[in-house]
């Protein structure tokens, strides 16, 4: 809670919900969370413990985050246990965080997959695929970063 404190986000995560034996505990993290933020994140991954999460918590809104699945993991709950609340996403590829937000009132997203694109691979995301910058210069790897959040911030703002 010190680094809200400090940095005051607009939004933060608190623990995540894993089983209903920690509704209470992860409440009071966003109880405390709310002190320093206007949006909570919560992360539920019990099927059946969102219909007992409040909308608000000291002030601040609550906002369900879902996990874009990946190789690496990923929500398992069904998108429709996330009906009618609004809806962070958190991580996954541009092609799959639009197409979860098909089904979702998606109200903000993360995700450092672009970066990894860009720094390991020198590509950037266009139209849904992945394009390399060729001949690679020395700010190669910016250029793909930035062709990536200027191409991803259109796209989203096309979809919504």
């Amino acid at each position: 809670m010190s680094a809200l404190a400090t940095h005051r986000p607009y939004m933060a995560t608190v623990l995540d919900l894993e089983d209903t034996g920690q509704l209470d505990e992860v409440l009071s993290w966003a109880e405390d969370a709310a002190r320093y933020v206007e949006v909570v994140l919560i992360i539920p991954k019990v099927q059946g413990i969102i219909s007992k999460l409040p909308r608000d918590v000291g002030g601040a809104e609550i906002r369900l985050a879902y996990s874009v699945p990946t190789k690496y993991g990923g929500t398992e709950l069904p998108l429709w246990d996330f009906y009618d609340w609004p809806v962070h996403l958190l991580g996954g590829s541009p092609n799959n965080q639009m197409e979860v937000a098909r089904y979702l009132d998606t109200t903000s997203i993360d995700g450092n997959y672009h970066n990894l694109k860009a720094t390991k691979f020198c590509e950037y995301w266009d139209d849904g695929r992945w394009l390399s910058i060729t001949p690679k210069q020395d700010d190669a790897i910016y250029e793909a970063f930035r062709r990536s959040c200027v191409n991803i911030w259109e796209a989203w703002h096309e979809t919504v």
